[in-house]
Order: C-alpha cells, then structure tokens, then sequence
C-alpha cells in the first residue's frame, strides 16, 4: 500500500503547534467561508504548503511505462493513472505518476539513473523530439506528490483525501513540510485576522502566532536555499 498522510491527520499535527493550542476550536475559522467547508479551506492551505514543498523537495520515482511513439511527429504522450490506483483497479507496482520532468529513459532500472537516454523533450506529459522507438522503458522521474481534492456531500474528506507517498516517520523531510503547513496556516489566519474583528480573542495570541510562524520560515528559507544548491535528489 502506498504511505500517505491524511488531511486530518495533517490538521491535528498542525494544532499542537507553539501558539495554536492557546485559540479554541481553530476549525472554526475556517467557517467564515460560506462557499466552502473547514475542510475543503484546509485543504487549500495544504495544496499551498505542498506546492512550495514540492519545488524544492519533488518526489523522486523510478516508473516504468510502454512508450508509444509517434514516428512521424516524434512525440508520445504520458497517462497518469492513480485514479485507477485509488479505484483498486491497479496495485501500487503499477502507479504511473505523470511527472513534472523526466531525468532519463532507459530499457532496464539500473541503467536508467546511471546512464540514461536523453535524447528528447518533455513538458507537460509530452514528449516531443524523441528519437527513439515504441517500447517498454523505465523513467527517472521528478514528481508532484499526489493529494486527491475528495470530499463527500457535506464537505468532509474522503478516506482518499491524503497527501500519498508521504508518513509521519519519513524523518527530515517530512518536518520540513508539516512547518510548511504550519507556516501557511498562520498566514491564512492572520491574514484573516487583518480583515475582521475577532474581539473574543486576545491580540497578543496572534502577534505569538505571527512572530512563530516568521522564525519557522526563517528557518524553512534557509532549509530551502540548502535543498537548491544540493544534488542529493537528482540521480
């Protein structure tokens, strides 16, 4: 079964959090939007957190998928199926995940990130200029992290909600993105804070919130500008 952190889970982790713990019901604020759910304004503020993580931090997958290649145009396109994953239509060994960027093909796993074939163009699931003919190859692959948008009738997440190929118990990684989603999280709230009264709750809560959540970031930028001068992700 593929590892993976559910919105919930995400969101309990977030309020034991520094200053959070001090406001009540911190899913309330999430209330003020009346076109949407608690959950589903969550979920925005994990997307948001996950975007930024991803830049930095992509998700690195050896996949393997039959190329079908257009030899008059030299193009072939990609399918992402972790719907049918989801589904229970396939098993994990056969995810494919459309990746943001290609490090190389080959026609075995162990040459493909040692010395791959480059001899293409790819964007956006479409290869263009490739060179090379309709067969089975393995991909070195910088992926999105998979975080279906499921919710049921009443705007609560489905059991298919999560952040896939992520755990609690993934070391430093993981620190670094549930601070994300902290950080993002203050972000919303005093954002909101800025724009409505909330007079039941005491200025100083938020000015705690807000100096946390700027050393946080502090500390993510300079986790950040480390991860761009390493190569220690791409193979």
């Amino acid at each position: 079964m593929v590892p993976y952190i559910s919105l919930k889970e995400l969101f309990y982790i977030t309020m034991k959090r520094s200053s959070l713990i001090t406001i009540p019901r911190l899913i309330d604020f999430f209330k003020f939007n009346n076109m949407y759910s608690e959950w589903q304004v969550f979920y925005g503020i994990v997307r948001d957190a996950l975007d930024k993580y991803n830049y930095y931090y992509p998700l690195y997958r050896l996949q393997k998928t039959y190329l079908v290649v257009d030899e008059s145009h030299r193009t072939a396109r990609l399918e992402d199926n972790f719907d049918d994953y989801l589904k229970g239509i396939i098993n994990e060994g056969q995810i494919f995940l459309l990746p943001g960027s290609v490090v190389g093909l080959s026609f075995n796993p162990p040459i493909s990130s040692i010395y791959p074939l480059r001899d293409y163009k790819y964007e956006n699931g479409e290869f263009t200029d490739i060179w090379y003919s309709t067969n089975l190859y393995y991909m070195a692959c910088l992926c999105h992290y998979p975080f279906p948008e499921k919710f049921d009738e009443k705007g609560d997440p489905t059991n298919h909600c999560n952040v896939y190929f992520m755990q609690k118990d993934s070391g430093t990684r993981f620190k670094v993105f549930k601070d994300q989603v902290y950080v993002e999280l203050c972000r919303y709230i005093w954002n909101m804070k800025q724009n409505m009264q909330l007079s039941n709750l005491p200025v100083d809560v938020f000015q705690g919130l807000q100096d946390d959540a700027q050393r946080v970031q502090s500390d993510l930028d300079t986790i950040y500008e480390q991860a761009l001068n390493s190569s220690a992700w791409i193979l």
